[in-house]
């Protein structure tokens, strides 16, 4: 029989690879902090599909916002 706390990260991992929550959000729900959810992930055998080009825009997108805001 499963613990409460492992039942909260199953259900956040479903959760985020359904795309309902962000990464961030599971972590948050299932009660661990980013690095402890990104170790249960991995555990879990968990393979993301981002890519070092999602990065590269993210950091465009990050540098056009914090240009807006400055301006």
């Amino acid at each position: 029989m499963k613990g409460y706390k492992e039942l909260l990260k199953e259900k956040a991992v479903q959760n985020y690879r359904e795309g309902k929550i962000t990464f961030s959000e599971a972590a948050h729900r299932a009660g661990l902090t980013l690095w402890e959810m990104e170790n249960h992930f991995i555990e879990k055998g968990f393979k993301s599909s981002y890519s070092l080009d999602d990065l590269e825009q993210e950091m465009i997108s990050l540098n056009k916002s914090n240009k807006k805001i400055k301006n």
